[in-house]
């Protein structure tokens, strides 16, 4: 299924945090792909930013979780019912300024470097298949 075309608006957006992002990370390795209906940052392989049409997804620290849900305009991203700690919604109308808007995006790349990278789907497809075959063998 092809992804659906992104509006002029969010475009402006994505092209705001890329400005910011290679500003202050000139040296990161930088990727760019759609991801969960919006447009994702990788940096050094791992999610730290997505633009979508209302919000910017910031990956933060997970001890920075709760007092980011203090600030106006953020909510905290769900799977289900789970809570994803270090994930937070940022309404684009509550960043006013560049300051606050380049501030968040300082905080995700600031815990770019510890954060874990998700495995690979070939990897977590292998790992499955092992732990299926250790699961059909008769324990003694």
């Amino acid at each position: 299924m092809a992804a659906r075309p992104l509006d002029p608006h969010t475009l402006q957006r994505i092209d705001a945090v890329r400005d910011v992002l290679l500003a202050c990370a000139p040296s990161a390795e930088v990727a760019e792909k759609t991801l969960f209906g919006g447009y994702a940052f990788m940096v050094n392989g791992k999610l730290c930013l997505g633009v979508g049409e209302d919000e910017l997804l910031c990956r933060i620290h997970p001890e920075q979780h709760d007092a980011a849900l203090e600030r106006p305009g953020t909510r905290e991203m769900r799977h289900g019912q789970r809570v994803m700690r270090g994930y937070v919604f940022v309404e684009w109308a509550s960043l006013q300024t560049k300051a606050q808007f380049q501030t968040w995006i300082e905080q995700a790349l600031a815990y770019n470097p510890l954060a874990k990278a998700a495995p690979r789907r070939r990897a977590r497809q292998q790992a499955g298949e092992q732990a299926r075959q250790q699961a059909k063998r008769p324990r003694t």
